[in-house]
């Protein structure tokens, strides 16, 4: 299967970006190992996913639960300049 944006939902807010983690939730038919994988989580950054923010994840072809950290999100250098389409991703970590 494939990332779907819809499945990844923040359940708190961090209070403080950058220093107090966002916690989300997360359930697919992916092994954790793909989960994990870079880019994984296609739209992360322009869903709000900061690195260090924390998520908990279901995986139904595995059949158990993981806490996942945020290792790091993809922004490049323009992607807030006028007219960028880009996706930026999410890499998570166990």
């Amino acid at each position: 299967m494939a990332y779907a944006s819809s499945k990844l939902v923040q359940m708190v807010p961090s209070l403080q970006v950058g220093v107090v983690p966002s916690i989300w939730q997360y359930t697919s038919a992916d092994s954790h190992a793909t989960i994990d994988g870079a880019g994984y989580i296609s739209d992360g950054y322009d869903k709000g996913i900061r690195a260090g923010d924390i998520v908990i994840a279901w995986s139904t072809g595995d059949a158990n639960g993981k806490i996942h950290r945020c290792a790091s999100v993809q922004a490049p250098a323009d992607a807030r300049s006028p007219g960028n389409t880009t996706t930026l991703s999410a890499t998570l970590a166990s």
